[in-house]
Formats: structure tokens, sequence, C-alpha cells
């Protein structure tokens, strides 16, 4: 298909996460964490963007975003294409700029992603998982 057409399938995967009601949130059995990713530029060591992502057996995807150098703080909705394996997610109420990436790749310490900032710009970027700090007792 063409871009627009990738665009707006991924914008359609991320809007029925949106909509989907958060079955059993308050129970914390039915989300799975994916991780804690930084999202970066090609080429870029450091950033200021994070992501946490978890998904519920229906494919739900929510989580939090958080920019330290704004400090501006969204909730993540999007969902799984169960038969793709693809996920595509947006940040609060804005619907245009989706993050397109795969659960597979979400596994992987560093998981590609595309994020698209509307029907006809899209850049690569790269998710990278944040270890968590080791424990001191």
């Amino acid at each position: 298909g063409t871009t627009q057409q990738y665009y707006q399938q991924a914008q359609q995967l991320a809007a029925a996460g949106a909509q989907a009601p958060s079955a059993n949130a308050a129970s914390a059995d039915a989300w799975r964490p994916l991780g804690v990713f930084s999202l970066a530029q090609k080429g870029q060591t450091q950033s200021t963007m994070l992501f946490q992502l978890a998904i519920n057996k229906d494919g739900v995807v929510r989580g939090n975003y958080f920019n330290q150098l704004t400090n501006e703080s969204s909730e993540i909705y999007g969902s799984l294409d169960k038969k793709t394996q693809r996920i595509s997610f947006s940040l609060g109420e804005n619907n245009n700029t989706v993050f397109d990436t795969t659960l597979s790749d979400l596994m992987k310490d560093d998981a590609p992603v595309l994020v698209h900032y509307g029907p006809n710009t899209t850049q690569g970027m790269m998710l990278v998982r944040l270890q968590q700090p080791a424990q001191t007792s």
C-alpha cells in the first residue's frame, strides 16, 4: 500500500486501543509489562523521552510517556494486531502522531519504531530498553 494507507492502518490500530475499555484494570494480573524505553534518533546517544509500556491479554496497550526536558507527561493508548504482531500507539489526545513497531521487536533491547507525524511524514527511530537498577541490600 501507499505511505498514507500504512499511516492510516497504524492510526486505526492505535485508536482501537484508545477506545478499548481497560478491562480488569484493577487486576495487576491482567497487564504484562513490556518495559521502559527511551526514544532515540539514529546516531543519538542521549534522549529525554521515556515510554513505559504494558499489554493485556486482549492486545490493548497502555502506558505512560514522560519528557524529561519539558516535564510533559501523557498516557499511552494503543493496541496489538494479533495476526501481524504489529503494535501502534499514540500519546494522550494526539492521535495524529503514531508510533509503530512489533511485539517481537519490543522484546529486544533495541526496537526499531516508525514515528508517523501524519500521513506524509515518517521518521525511523529506536526504542532503547532501560535496564532496571541493580538491587542493593
